[in-house]
């Protein structure tokens, strides 16, 4: 009870045993866990991922020609050519993980449309709303990652 006395005393606001948080436009349960149930929220969390998943692909789209390997036959010295190189290496291993946060991305929106959205895909319990505002693709609650 100390929880919802708590959110009480903040001037949230109490709608069918749900909190509202005047700042945010989520929907808080009783144990302080964001309600997967309203789809405004997931409304919000879809959008951000399709932003991410647009950012990611400029980004994959913009760094392709500068992934490519560096040909022999560019007139560069020994060491232009070591620096070329070292740049290149540095653009495969951020494509790498930009394609692994896709991945990430992709994941969470098949997880909205399937319901699953918000809950650890290892242990089951949700997810917290502070982890999911910060990165919306997470799969797994702080406790399982």
């Amino acid at each position: 009870m100390e929880g919802i006395q708590a959110f009480q005393k903040k001037g949230h606001k109490k709608i069918r045993n749900v909190f509202k948080i005047p700042s945010l436009t989520k929907h808080i349960c009783e144990h302080g866990v964001l309600c997967m149930t309203d789809s405004q929220n997931l409304m919000v969390y879809r959008n951000q991922l399709q932003k991410s998943l647009c950012a990611i692909e400029e980004y994959l789209d913009k760094t392709e020609e500068s992934a490519e390997a560096v040909s022999p036959d560019k007139s560069l010295g020994r060491l232009s050519r070591m620096e070329a190189m070292q740049d290149q290496q540095l653009i495969l291993e951020a494509r790498r993980r930009k394609k692994m946060q896709k991945v990430a991305v992709l994941s969470a929106l098949q997880r909205i449309e399937n319901n699953q959205f918000g809950d650890c895909i290892f242990c089951g319990k949700p997810i917290s709303p502070e982890r999911l505002e910060a990165a919306p693709e997470s799969s797994t609650c702080v406790s399982c990652s």
